[in-house]
């Protein structure tokens, strides 16, 4: 019975009372908490190949970014010369991470809405160029604040560098809380018209503060994950970088032919473990999507 749960809630209109119910800060958490435990066996079944091969890429792209990176000289010494095999490694794994992450989150959402993954990769493909547009309206926002600043301040670099950071965490904040509620609402409500939702931004304005700690608490939660799960990796990813700039300097000093296996297997391990945090997040967000839209009193928002 457990296994069917995720799918009750997605697919059939009479069960979305789990879902569209008036729920706290503690009790979204609660929430997405029981409903991973309680359906681990059918999660992994529908997400576990694709988390798999996704965390692989990733654990791939970090070791051949770690041999580009560790690479570079220390000060005053001359840039390396990279190989087009070492440029081609890079790039076919940057891809490799982008393709197969799309997958797995689109398979993930097929736990939280009635479509099939195909389906879904779509609307991924969608919510991607819209964090993409953001970026590109931060640059557009960001950049005359510093050269304003820059200007005004001239001779206090200081204070203008502190006013800079200062506004480019508020508008940051404030355009991921905006952009997180819709992507998760377009993502649940497949009735949503991706750039037609004035209504989605207004409710969003108006439980701001509500999804602000939501994000909050899952922004501290997810760092704390990945510090744990990713010290080991740190401490040999370091331990790498120091042999190749020893290396550079003319040191004979190698490192075990095992190593780069070792450091492929522990971030693989580590990024396995953020993953299914980042999981428990979505989780998270659901619910309070959920909740929001159970306040603005209806199952759906037009």
């Amino acid at each position: 019975m457990n296994d069917t749960i995720i799918q009750q809630e997605a697919v059939e209109n009479t069960e979305k009372e789990d879902l569209y119910k008036r729920r706290d800060i503690s009790e979204c958490f609660d929430a997405a908490w029981k409903l991973l435990i309680t359906n681990v066996r059918h999660i992994t079944k529908k997400i576990g190949v694709p988390l798999l091969v996704f965390t692989l890429m990733l654990a791939i792209f970090c070791v051949v970014s770690l041999n580009l990176v560790g690479a570079m000289p220390l000060n005053g010494m001359p840039l390396p010369m990279f190989s087009p095999m070492q440029l081609v490694s890079f790039a076919l794994s940057a891809v490799a991470v982008l393709v197969t992450g799309m997958i797995f989150h689109a398979h993930l959402f097929t736990l939280l809405n009635a479509h099939s993954w195909k389906y879904n990769l779509w609307r991924t493909i969608k919510v991607g160029l819209l964090f993409l547009i953001e970026a590109i309206l931060m640059s557009i926002i960001i950049l005359p604040v510093i050269f304003g600043f820059m200007s005004a301040l001239r001779g206090n670099e200081t204070a203008a560098i502190m006013c800079i950071i200062a506004i480019t965490i508020i508008i940051t904040v404030f355009l991921t809380v905006l952009l997180y509620y819709l992507y998760m609402r377009y993502m649940v409500d497949t009735d949503t018209k991706l750039f037609r939702v004035g209504k989605a931004l207004r409710s969003a304005l108006r439980h701001f503060g509500f999804l602000l700690v939501i994000i909050i608490l899952q922004f501290i939660l997810q760092e704390f994950v990945s510090f744990v799960a990713q010290l080991p990796f740190l401490i040999a990813s370091f331990a790498k970088s120091l042999y190749m700039q020893s290396i550079a300097m003319g040191d004979a000093t190698t490192l075990p032919a095992w190593y780069d296996g070792m450091l492929l297997g522990t971030v693989f391990v580590s990024s396995l473990a953020v993953n299914i945090c980042g999981v428990y997040l979505t989780f998270v967000l659901y619910y309070a999507y959920g909740s929001i839209a159970s306040r603005d009193g209806k199952y759906y928002l037009e």
